[in-house]
């Protein structure tokens, strides 16, 4: 993926993390709290695809990536939706009027 910041990527295989976790508190600390953060994301997704609609969905998708939304393919937004490509077009126009 393009990236529009400076950025760094630490890519190791999930053995040496698990043994670097095993090692050292500070990485044991970091993998709980990359378990925690998926945790609540996947819980949060979930609630809000029992919860919301999709007008609902798509503006809380715009509040948190903002101008990134632009960059995202629509049907990549809409599979994130959990709606069609075309329902998707249709709200967007809705949005617009």
């Amino acid at each position: 993926f393009p990236s529009h910041d400076s950025s760094a990527l630490l890519r190791f295989n999930y053995s040496d993390f698990e043994g670097m976790m095993d090692k050292y508190k500070s990485w044991e600390k970091l993998g709980r709290r990359l378990a925690e953060i998926n945790f609540l994301e996947k819980e949060n997704r979930e609630w809000e695809l029992m919860h919301l609609n999709a007008d609902k969905r798509y503006l809380h998708f715009l509040e948190k990536h903002g101008p990134l939304a632009a960059e995202i393919p629509q049907y990549q937004i809409a599979s994130l939706l959990a709606i069609s490509p075309e329902a998707f077009n249709r709200l967007i126009k809705k949005m617009k009027t």
